[in-house]
């Protein structure tokens, strides 16, 4: 290397072996500070929410990544009157009897990949005759209990997917379920899916089949003939997520 003054310096001289150490050790910071700002920033679905809904998501990064696959199948499907065809759709409060809330609610979660080896688009009667990893057998298409039939709900918190933390609307984030029991607490009758968490005292918005309810407020939801209903949060928490 030629300096100020015409004189050379081999490049192997021990002052400048420590400066391109310094400038190799500052590259390698750089690259791996980067990668990981990547790995950690969040992604398209953590900004907005699909389907116009606000605040899908409170944190960043993969961690929520499967609850916006989940309203966006919603969404997209509250005014479907059958599993596998919107024609003709349905209105704001019109019964869908072939294709129920149970079922509505697994489907949106198996859009988000949460039921191992189901697809939203399988047919109804993989729905009906699940066979979990527990080794157990669940009628998915269910939320109210038959004799000798586990249903949705027994199978969110027998895999452990699903947490219930009873009357507690404040917890609910998009992505988590709720299901109406009666007073006493012991009859569930309804279920729907989170697509707005309650804040600064507004109340969670839900998704609903039968009747069908886009963004509807958890109160209006939980409307039943059949007297008062008391709903209950199902966190959904898969493995290793929040």
């Amino acid at each position: 290397m030629r300096l100020r003054h015409g004189t050379m310096m081999r490049i192997s001289s021990p002052r400048w072996i420590a400066v391109l150490g310094c400038a190799l050790i500052a590259l390698l910071v750089c690259v791996v500070v980067t990668g990981l700002n990547r790995l950690t920033a969040p992604g398209p679905d953590a900004a907005s929410a699909p389907g116009g809904h606000a605040g899908v998501t409170r944190a960043t990064g993969s961690v929520v990544l499967w609850r916006a696959p989940a309203v966006r199948y919603a969404d997209q499907h509250w005014s479907w009157a059958r599993w596998n065809g919107k024609k003709p759709p349905v209105g704001r409060g019109s019964a869908t009897p072939g294709f129920q809330c149970a079922e509505y609610v697994a489907r949106s979660l198996a859009a988000a990949g949460l039921i191992p080896g189901l697809s939203s688009d399988a047919p109804q009667p993989d729905y009906g005759h699940y066979s979990a990893r527990n080794g157990k057998e669940y009628d998915l298409l269910l939320i109210s209990d038959r004799p000798g039939f586990r249903t949705l709900y027994d199978f969110l918190l027998d895999s452990r997917l699903g947490i219930d933390v009873g009357d507690r609307p404040d917890e609910a984030q998009p992505g988590d379920v709720v299901v109406s029991f009666d007073r006493g607490q012991h009859v569930k009758l309804h279920t729907g899916l989170v697509v707005r968490s309650g804040n600064a005292g507004a109340q969670p918005l839900m998704d609903a089949h039968n009747d069908s309810c886009l963004a509807c407020e958890l109160d209006q939801f939980d409307l039943g003939g059949d007297g008062p209903r008391v709903p209950h949060v199902i966190l959904i928490r898969p493995a290793g997520t929040s």
